[in-house]
């Protein structure tokens, strides 16, 4: 018995000691210090496009993950057109150009087209917002002529009477003279108590082409603001300036160009005279410029919902500090200035 024991205790130790088999199956440790290699670069986008002086940036993937060095160089065909700085592209000149991205002995590259910006049309500034305004107002030869002058909606300048009973989008019913007109354009949809067209009101906020007497006069796609530019203009440095003796505004684009607006008079006939005037009465120096739209409202305005469905919105300039603001509005009988504008590409 004790021979047995002995005999099964070393059986056990040899097999304790013996190596396991390798099978092959198993994966081969990496060692430390030998580098990996990079296998390949892209880089996105393939192809870009951005004027002078815009930016795009591109980036550059390495494969795989763990290579060693995945420092990326980047490189330009044409310095003359396009530079680059960690991947950052400026466009200098219109043209074309490659840009090159390397990591270890793999390339990939971006196709860069540079076009020259958009130049402002003749007669007008870049003041650097979202559309070029015209240096002179409609009609006006200089920055400081105050052009024509124009009913809201009326393609016809420089009526000798400018109340509602000569007004284009306003209708009378029953010769009640001594209240508001109906308008048979451009009437909120909910407001029918004002509408005096066929049907419902037809809920036109801005002029049509047709009825814009920017586009009409000077053609292309010159326009009259809308409310919207308008407001972004308000958001200029402003100051008050004379021009040729005419006293008027001056706003400083975001670029340093300046625009001057001339206080321009308004016109206007009181409808309800008992005793109609001959011609319009002139009010000067008011300064106030037409937009595209008709007038806003809110609910807290909901008294005067009826009289603002009447109005249409100008721009305008604060007696006590200059600053221009807007959504002020007059009754569209009114006749004001027009600054135009023109919409960049």
């Amino acid at each position: 018995m004790k021979t047995r024991y002995f005999l099964l205790a070393a059986l056990a130790i040899l097999a304790g000691c013996a190596k396991p088999r390798d099978d092959g199956n198993k994966p081969t440790p990496v060692d430390p210090s030998q580098d990996v290699a990079v296998t390949g670069i892209t880089v996105s986008p393939g192809s870009a496009q951005l004027a002078v002086g815009g930016t795009v940036t591109l980036t550059a993937t390495v494969t795989p993950d763990n290579a060693t060095d995945k420092t990326v160089t980047w490189s330009t065909s044409n310095s003359a057109v396009a530079t680059v700085a960690g991947g950052l592209v400026t466009g200098v000149a219109a043209g074309s150009a490659t840009i090159t991205a390397k990591a270890g002995d793999k390339t990939a590259s971006c196709a860069i087209t540079v076009a020259e910006p958009p130049h402002a049309p003749e007669g007008a500034v870049d003041l650097g917002l979202s559309v070029y305004w015209a240096t002179c107002n409609l009609g006006a030869s200089t920055p400081e002529g105050f052009g024509d002058f124009y009913c809201w909606g009326e393609i016809v300048p420089n009526k000798e009477k400018c109340s509602w009973l000569e007004y284009k989008w306003a209708v009378y019913k029953d010769e009640e003279y001594y209240t508001l007109p109906y308008v048979t354009k451009y009437c909120h949809k909910d407001q029918p108590d004002a509408w005096g067209g066929e049907g419902e009101p037809d809920g036109l906020m801005v002029l049509l082409p047709e009825d814009d007497a920017a586009t009409v006069v000077l053609g292309g796609k010159w326009r009259m603001p809308t409310p919207d530019e308008f407001s972004e203009l308000c958001e200029l440095s402003s100051r008050t300036a004379q021009k040729n003796g005419v006293d008027g505004w001056e706003l400083i684009g975001k670029n340093g160009n300046i625009l001057f607006l001339p206080k321009a008079p308004l016109r206007y006939n009181n409808t309800y005279s008992a005793v109609p005037e001959e011609k319009y009465i002139e009010v000067p120096n008011a300064g106030d410029y037409w937009s595209s739209g008709i007038a806003r409202y809110t609910s807290e305005e909901v008294d005067f919902i009826y009289y603002l469905s009447q109005d249409a919105l100008k721009l305008g300039f604060h007696d006590n500090d200059n600053r221009p603001y807007f959504n002020g509005h007059h009754q569209r009988h009114y006749a004001l200035p027009i600054r135009p504008v023109y919409p960049k590409e």
